[in-house]
């Protein structure tokens, strides 16, 4: 940032961009000198089931924001709208400011060696399987592991499979469920009866 006084005696407060000081009409229009007006910076979040935000508020030109994005519990922080992951983030205020935080849903990576296990490894990683909502699944699955998916895993939202020994995906497996996002097997041949039945929140297969 460089600090400079204009004819009028007042400071402005400007930042280089690309290595040079950043003058066009356009974007002098938008500075506001220092100490003599207020901005306004909104600090908001994609998805709000992700997480929190904290930061937005009116602040003294020259002032310091410092933008934090907390996740929620399955959830992990990816980037800021402008493309930064650094966080808390921290900006001078200089004009009003709107930055928006993005979450992805942290995924669980789970290999059942032997068929039958998935809940006990499953286990292993988190206290309920309901609060599970993105996972990958390795290995090999029988009939106990499906229904552990079916009727435990209630919250899920994101299943990749596409690494499991798998070539029909068994009737039923998912309906009525509140799954968003399935990678099927890469060796899958078929799909079972209803699989998806009544799945309204599915927007990938």
């Amino acid at each position: 940032n460089i600090i400079f006084n204009n004819s009028n005696y007042q400071t402005y407060d400007l930042n280089y961009v690309n290595g040079g000081l950043y003058n066009s009409a356009d974007y002098q229009s938008k500075v506001k000198p220092i100490g003599t007006d207020k901005v306004s910076a909104w600090i908001g979040t994609w998805n709000s089931r992700g997480g929190e935000v904290y930061g937005s508020g009116v602040y003294n030109v020259g002032d310091t924001i410092i933008a934090k994005a907390e996740a929620n519990k399955g959830y992990v922080f990816t980037k800021w709208s402008d493309g930064s992951v650094e966080n808390p983030r921290i900006l001078i205020a200089s004009e009003d400011t709107t930055l928006v935080a993005y979450f992805d849903m942290e995924y669980l990576v789970i290999h059942v060696e032997i068929p039958g296990t998935l809940g006990e490894e499953a286990l292993e990683l988190v206290d309920n399987l309901s609060d599970i909502l993105a996972v990958k699944i390795t290995g090999t699955l029988n009939d106990e592991d499906v229904n552990i998916i079916r009727t435990r895993m209630t919250n899920l939202k994101q299943l990749d499979i596409s690494e499991l020994n798998m070539q029909y995906l068994p009737d039923y497996m998912f309906q009525y469920s509140q799954i968003e996002k399935v990678v099927l097997p890469k060796g899958l041949i078929g799909i079972g009866r209803n699989a998806f039945y009544n799945c309204s929140n599915l927007t990938y297969v």
